[in-house]
C-alpha cells in the first residue's frame, strides 16, 4: 500500500463526530481526520509494511526512556502483537 493509498483510505474514514469528541478533550483538530483508533489499528494490521514501520518506530520511542513515550510505545507494541 502506498502513502497515497493509505491517506485516501484514512480520508474515507474521516469523522466530524470523532473530531468533535477530540476537541472536547482539548485536542487540536485543525489537521485531524477524526479516524477512530479501531480503524487505525485495523489499517495497520492489514498492511504489513505499515505494521513493521509502526513496530520499528514504537521500539525507537521505547528506547528513548520518556515515561509518556514508553506508555504509548508499549501500548502500540501490544496492539500490533509485537511486545
Amino acid at each position: 500500500m502506498t502513502c497515497d493509498e493509505v491517506m485516501s483510505e484514512l480520508r474515507s474514514l474521516e469523522s466530524a463526530e470523532n473530531r468533535a469528541g477530540m476537541a472536547r478533550f482539548g485536542i487540536n483538530t485543525d489537521h485531524a481526520l477524526g479516524v477512530s483508533v479501531t480503524n487505525l489499528r485495523a489499517l495497520a494490521k492489514r498492511n504489513s509494511t505499515l505494521r513493521l514501520a509502526a513496530i520499528k518506530t514504537a521500539r525507537e520511542i521505547l528506547a528513548q526512556g520518556d515515561g509518556k513515550g514508553r506508555w504509548v510505545a508499549s501500548d502500540a507494541l501490544r496492539e500490533l502483537g509485537a511486545s
